[in-house]
């Protein structure tokens, strides 16, 4: 929903809305725990409880909710398209949904998001453990985690901005990688002496990847109508892949009883991210070659008196 929000800002605003709404989205979604996943070090204080350590994160949830209540209350005629875009056919009677199916840069922004979804919820899930079969305590561990999400906000702020300066186009995926790799490289040859570092890079690395994930799938949109659709399809389609992470890691884990092959086996997930990342990464908008895109994009700018 995010991502069509500021698609429909920067048809309005001519971009100058989206800085707000991104950094929003990227601080909250590029979390590498739930801000962080501090459960273990909660325990001691709520008496080692483990519901109410999870129930405090109902919390900015109703937050999130009371702040989302003046868009659900705002009156229905500012909010809907056009029905001329909204239901104009993108080939000749061909939905959008499926027209973008076998888009390659739609395929390649699904792949993004999937392949880096792999390496945020197997770390969350597994880092802790990680760190305290190298000897580190409960506690300790949980706060690596907790501790990884603040230069991940870092990265998820920064990385927009820095991806729509920077040339060639496919450095920010590129160093993304680079990072997650790092902190992987470093979790198997020193996973508690290095904590401190390989935290901090694997902050930076998940920070960036998921705000560029996001951003990619408004910057490859001509169109609200179709951000909607390469948002279904993107975030659908992966994290269904990122589901796999979590277990086949453990699995892994669990037939080899060492960690180091499952983070190599993540290294090599990291390859296919580079790839998706570099072609998501290039200025080009999802069905591009079909005639009636220009067509909606024109119907949108109108509806938005532009």
């Amino acid at each position: 929903m995010l991502e069509v929000g500021v698609q429909d800002v920067r048809f309005a605003e001519g971009g100058a809305g989206t800085g707000p709404l991104r950094l929003l989205d990227r601080c909250s979604s590029a979390r590498p725990s739930p801000l962080g996943s501090p459960n273990a070090p909660l325990l001691p204080v709520l008496g080692g409880s483990w519901r109410t350590a999870l129930a405090i994160w109902a919390l900015p949830a109703g937050l999130a909710l009371v702040l989302w209540l003046p868009q659900l209350l705002r009156s229905p005629g500012r909010l809907r398209s056009g029905s001329a875009v909204a239901d104009a056919p993108i080939d000749h009677g061909r939905s959008p949904l499926r027209a973008i199916l076998t888009d390659p840069t739609a395929i390649a922004v699904t792949g993004f998001m999937g392949l880096q979804s792999v390496s945020y919820y197997t770390t969350v899930t597994w880092v802790p453990t990680i760190l305290q079969d190298a000897g580190m305590g409960a506690t300790a561990a949980g706060g690596m985690i907790a501790f990884s999400a603040f230069p991940a906000a870092l990265a998820a702020l920064l990385a927009p901005t820095l991806a729509a300066r920077m040339r060639p186009t496919w450095l920010p995926p590129v160093l993304a990688v680079l990072l997650l790799g790092a902190a992987y490289l470093g979790l198997i040859i020193a996973p508690a002496s290095g904590a401190v570092a390989w935290m901090t890079v694997l902050g930076l690395g998940l920070g960036a990847s998921i705000s560029l994930s996001l951003t990619y799938i408004v910057w490859r949109s001509p169109t609200t109508h179709l951000t909607g659709h390469l948002s279904t399809m993107s975030q659908g389609f992966g994290y269904l892949i990122a589901g796999l992470g979590p277990l086949g890691i453990g699995a892994l884990h669990g037939a080899t009883d060492s960690w180091a092959v499952p983070l190599i086996v993540l290294c090599v997930v990291l390859v296919g991210q580079l790839v998706a990342g570099i072609v998501a990464s290039r200025p080009v908008h999802i069905c591009a070659r079909d005639t009636r895109v220009d067509w909606c994009v024109d119907r949108e700018a109108s509806r938005l008196g532009r």
